[in-house]
């Protein structure tokens, strides 16, 4: 490489900060978060102290052909700096924050200041605190030192007060005043910087910075684009990092990184996936960003990202376990974000197809990792020349019959079954076809979808869930059948000799044989046999089959049912039925279900209880302020069904005097919510059951209750009460 293209040179701090101050060099929040722990910071000074090797600086030379930018006033001017900071910002803010006293943005975006403290007799640096505060050995804020604010007069006074502590000594004397001096003389330091041409491209860029770095560290491209945002669009960058760290809070089933919500920006705006272009097409023309000012608006609207994750877990996909290609997911809020916009398509217009499109290319893997990024540019390119929604519909679906054509289901898919990844695109399809049409868990009248919510609660709370991945075949069963040095791990683990079973259901099988342990469950009357070995694509007479025969048989029976579940995605609205009430409730409490033994007559103690109308208005309530769900009364937390009879007889109407107090109640809580409220009775096991469908509210429902305004929202299967402050955060996000 020309060494034209790039120069070493020295600079010291104090030259360094001066850049900074005078704006010829971007330092980013300054730029970007602080992510440095102060004893990081106080680490950097104590080397710089004692002369030991602080790394190189990179700098990238910037077009700088605009001079300066006025905002309006003759003395309001904004240079366009010189260099940006490529490689160094955390040891440069870190610099700059001690020196100047300036605040940095920390990792919850909020300023703070670094400060630290000095010890001239042991020549010893510390973060600051109370200790070095009170303590009388301390310089408690260096910056006094370093910027020269009278060092004589600094250096007198403390040698005066060592010797009102210990006694006067010549040699410590003038130990501690070297240690000013040099303490003070810390501005002269030189870094080694290296300074990069604006004429290079993003590679060569990347190139110089991998070479020159210790840690082997590679730059992406997104890295780039976002420096060039803190020196033209501050406030994007911002926007972009608080909407990642937002979609880390909610702890979705999908959280972005800043250059993921990068990627999407710059896909929705420009319809390109290859960040390298983007970012030598803004070097060049930094008026460019101004076409991304409405884009970034919808890419980080809350509303957005939840709708479009509705979409992703209708298909199945209900976990951070299931969602395994990356840029699959970007790519289908591009498109989601593409027809919401561009074309003006409705939640439900989109909802079906894109659901589809993501469903269809996660089993063709069209997004794989080799060739993802210029698989998506050549689709975002296309789009650029749509003009219509019909074009753009056209163009989805004919993309979904190129890649799940029959010689996929036919021959590439059967061969893909083979293996043993339980993070392979099958599997995980296959998990999320049970999802779908939910199936239960082996052995068990529970919905699989119950392992997957469950196990976002316990992760969170440190608990172990009751439910895992077994294996059909036991281990051990199949290395006393075959010998241990006769059949490998990867045989003994295949996809489809695993099943999710509860532990102890897996504990009873133990070491059996399949054609033992079946008569200890398949007589449990709890459970229809046939149709929970149907559910878990688990053949009928798998107890008579060799462990070869097996697997071959529940490899098609679970591409089977990958197939129903992409037909039924296709079309679904054919051969559905829909799920009968007692289906409904077999999934079991979730923040969608909630059971009520009782409306207002007490099952435990068979006592009038009007508290107990207070439970179900604030179920009522937190499901308005989600995203709806149904009410079951005359039902316990198990599922048993109990029935309502004895409420109804608390009236002298019978049911009719129920039906009407529900409604007189349901509008005095909730006024014009009260049309979103559906309240039904039905038979069920020669019992009637209440229900309540209630549909999610487009806005905030508070409801009084003793003189109390409450505000309730659905979390971890149960309804939570918000304090004011929470709930006009929460009202920000969901509303």
């Amino acid at each position: 490489m020309n060494s034209e293209n790039f120069k070493s040179v020295e600079r010291s701090i104090g030259q360094l900060i001066d850049g900074i101050n005078t704006h010829r060099i971007a330092l980013p929040d300054l730029q970007r978060p602080y992510v440095w722990d102060r004893s990081r910071v106080r680490d950097l000074f104590d080397s710089l102290f004692r002369e030991y090797p602080t790394g190189l600086l990179l700098f990238l030379e910037n077009e700088t052909e605009q001079k300066n930018k006025s905002l309006g006033r003759k003395d309001d001017l904004i240079r366009i700096p010189n260099y940006v900071v490529i490689d160094g910002q955390q040891r440069l803010t870190s610099l700059y924050a001690v020196f100047s006293g300036h605040a940095v943005i920390g990792k919850d975006q909020k300023p703070e200041n670094i400060t630290l403290s000095f010890n001239p007799l042991t020549a010893q640096f510390s973060v600051a605190d109370a200790s070095t505060e009170k303590g009388y050995d301390w310089i408690y804020d260096i910056k006094g030192v370093l910027i020269g604010d009278d060092i004589f007069n600094l250096t007198s006074k403390y040698i005066e007060s060592y010797r009102e502590r210990y006694g006067q000594n010549t040699e410590k004397e003038k130990e501690i005043s070297k240690n000013i001096q040099k303490l003070f003389s810390l501005r002269k330091y030189t870094f080694t910087v290296i300074e990069i041409s604006k004429n290079l491209n993003i590679e060569e860029v990347s190139e110089i910075f991998l070479r020159i770095n210790s840690k082997g560290k590679v730059l992406n491209n997104s890295d780039f684009i976002l420096t060039l945002m803190s020196v033209y669009w501050e406030e994007g960058r911002k926007q972009i990092e608080a909407f990642s760290n937002w979609t880390r809070e909610k702890n979705d089933i999908a959280e972005l990184e800043a250059d993921e919500v990068m990627r999407v920006l710059i896909g929705v705006g420009f319809k390109r996936a290859k960040l390298g272009d983007i970012y030598n097409l803004l070097k060049a023309k930094t008026n460019e960003f101004g076409t991304l000012h409405p884009v970034i608006e919808q890419v980080t609207n809350h509303q957005n990202w939840r709708n479009f994750l509705t979409i992703i877990k209708d298909a199945g996909f209900i976990s951070k376990d299931l969602i395994s290609q990356k840029i699959l997911l970007l790519a289908c809020y591009m498109f989601y974000l593409i027809g919401l916009e561009d074309y003006k398509m409705s939640f439900q217009e989109l909802n079906s197809i894109i659901r589809l499109y993501y469903v269809a290319m996660f089993i063709s893997q069209k997004y794989s990792k080799s060739a993802s990024e210029s698989t998506l540019s050549k689709d975002l390119q296309t789009l650029e020349k749509i003009e219509n929604k019909d074009q753009f519909l056209n163009f989805l679906q004919e993309e979904i019959s190129l890649f799940v054509s029959p010689e996929l289901w036919n021959m590439r898919l059967p061969r893909d079954m083979v293996t043993s990844s339980t993070r392979s695109p099958l599997f995980i399809a296959f998990i999320a076809a049970q999802i779908y049409f939910q199936h239960h868990i082996l052995f068990r009248n529970i919905p699989l979808s119950k392992y997957f919510i469950d196990m976002k609660d316990k992760i969170h709370s440190g608990e172990k869930s009751e439910m895992d991945l077994h294996h059909i075949f036991p281990r051990n069963y199949l290395i006393s059948l075959y010998g241990k040095d006769a059949i490998e791990d990867r045989e003994i683990n295949q996809i489809a000799n695993k099943v999710y079973t509860y532990n102890s259901d897996n504990r009873t099988i133990s070491n059996q044989a399949p054609s033992e342990y079946i008569q200890q469950f398949s007589n449990q009357g709890h459970i229809d046999w046939n149709k929970n070995l149907e559910q878990n694509a688990i053949p009928s007479n798998f107890g008579e089959l060799n462990y070869e025969d097996f697997l071959q048989e529940r490899r098609v029976l679970m591409l089977k049912m990958i197939k129903n579940y992409f037909d039924h995605l296709k079309n679904p609205y054919a051969n559905t039925t829909p799920l009968s009430i007692k289906d409904q409730i077999a999934i079991g409490e979730n923040n969608t279900i909630e059971f009520k033994s009782s409306y207002r007559r007490d099952v435990r103690n068979q006592q009038l209880n009007d508290a107990l109308k207070f439970q179900i208005i604030k179920t009522i309530a937190a499901f308005l302020n989600s995203e709806g769900g149904k009410l079951y009364v005359g039902v316990a937390d198990d599922g048993t069904i109990l029935g309502i009879e004895n409420d109804i007889n608390l009236f002298q109407k019978g049911l009719d005097g129920l039906l009407l107090d529900i409604d007189n109640l349901t509008k005095t809580h909730f006024n014009t919510a009260y049309a979103l409220i559906k309240a039904k009775v039905e038979n069920i096991e020669n019992k009637q059951i209440l229900i309540f469908d209630v549909k999610a509210s487009k806005q905030p429902v508070y409801f009084t209750y003793q003189g109390k305004e409450e505000f309730y929202i659905r979390k971890t299967a149960g309804s939570l009460s918000l304090t004011i402050g929470e709930a006009n955060n929460y009202i920000r996000d969901h509303f």
